[in-house]
């Protein structure tokens, strides 16, 4: 087996608001030609980044707080064909609304980002005017809280809690109001952590931790803007797992899931109840954290926190023998 991953192919730009962040080459989804990594504390940054997104001309940095723990308004983004700290541009949300601090999640839809605050609004930025006019946002309703989003063809996916009261919203895209919101009540007997659309955009999927801050489940609903399916529940704490997990990936026929500590989690699709398969990385490192995870046609990508190596797991054989 080989890749081009060579540490003299890889790449960053250094400035006081980007510091050793790295352009990722990863999966392209159906909307757009969009690739996204999540990118979090690397050593050294002066801004704590949530995610990193790209429309396939720029990469889009959503900041959260600074390294003293200062909320932070600031988008930055770098063109994909000029990474170089002379060509970053900054967008001020709070120029717009001083509330519109503390990035969560970010996501794309042609020509516009989607943002979800720690401060209960939903912010649309454009890519094409990528100044304070082209900012357009709502209060999420009930003072709900967004943590997490992902976004079909027409429908933004947003999970969000009122003290810690757990809610899944439905955004139209054509029509961006609070009144037009639809959002159903989740429970209380834990978090929802991570969501995500299946390429099929039929079923959205999210994580729950439960009251001892630790992921024991994955639930699946149909992705429309009713919110009306049935929720389907799948217990991972029934294969022994006791960690987090930062990360969520869906492709075709699998749902990957990356552990904070030691494990991936595959589960087949179509059989989402009963399918849960365990991996054990622990032999990589004893404290295997990780930290983003993505794929292309033939590797699974995970991005390992403690050491920031690159691991690539093959797709057919879910085991610890093709990990490079």
């Amino acid at each position: 087996l080989s890749t081009n991953l060579e540490a003299d192919k890889i790449s960053y730009v250094e400035s006081n608001s980007i510091n050793k962040l790295s352009p990722y080459r990863l999966h392209s989804k159906d909307l757009g030609d969009v690739t996204e990594a999540e990118a979090f504390g690397v050593s050294g940054v002066k801004n704590v980044y949530r995610k990193v997104i790209s429309d396939g001309t720029y990469i889009y940095y959503l900041p959260y707080t600074d390294s003293a723990g200062t909320s932070i308004s600031t988008i930055q983004r770098v063109p994909v064909g000029n990474f170089s700290e002379a060509a970053i541009e900054e967008l001020d949300l709070a120029v717009v609304d001083p509330n519109l601090v503390k990035g969560m999640d970010i996501g794309y839809a042609t020509p516009y980002l989607y943002i979800v605050t720690e401060t209960g609004y939903l912010v649309r930025v454009s890519t094409v005017d990528f100044t304070a006019t082209g900012v357009t946002y709502v209060q999420l309703p009930n003072n709900i809280i967004g943590y997490a989003l992902d976004i079909s063809k027409t429908t933004i996916f947003i999970v969000g809690h009122i003290n810690w009261f757990e809610y899944l919203l439905a955004v139209q895209i054509s029509n961006l109001i609070q009144s037009a919101i639809n959002y159903i009540y989740l429970g209380n007997n834990g978090a929802v952590g991570l969501c995500k659309l299946d390429l099929k955009e039929e079923y959205l999927y999210f994580t729950w931790l439960n009251q001892t801050f630790v992921y024991s489940g994955l639930t699946r609903i149909k992705a429309t803007y009713t919110l009306l399916g049935v929720q389907e529940f799948l217990d991972l704490s029934a294969i022994g797992v006791g960690e987090k997990f930062n990360s969520l990936i869906i492709t075709k026929d699998y749902i990957y899931l990356g552990a904070t500590i030691n494990y991936m989690i595959r589960i087949d699709i179509n059989n989402f109840t009963t399918s849960a398969e365990l991996l054990d990385l622990s032999s990589f490192s004893s404290l295997y954290n990780s930290f983003s995870t993505n794929y292309d046609d033939t590797f699974i990508y995970q991005l390992q926190h403690g050491g920031l190596n690159l691991h690539l797991l093959q797709h057919r054989d879910f085991s610890t023998d093709l990990i490079l």
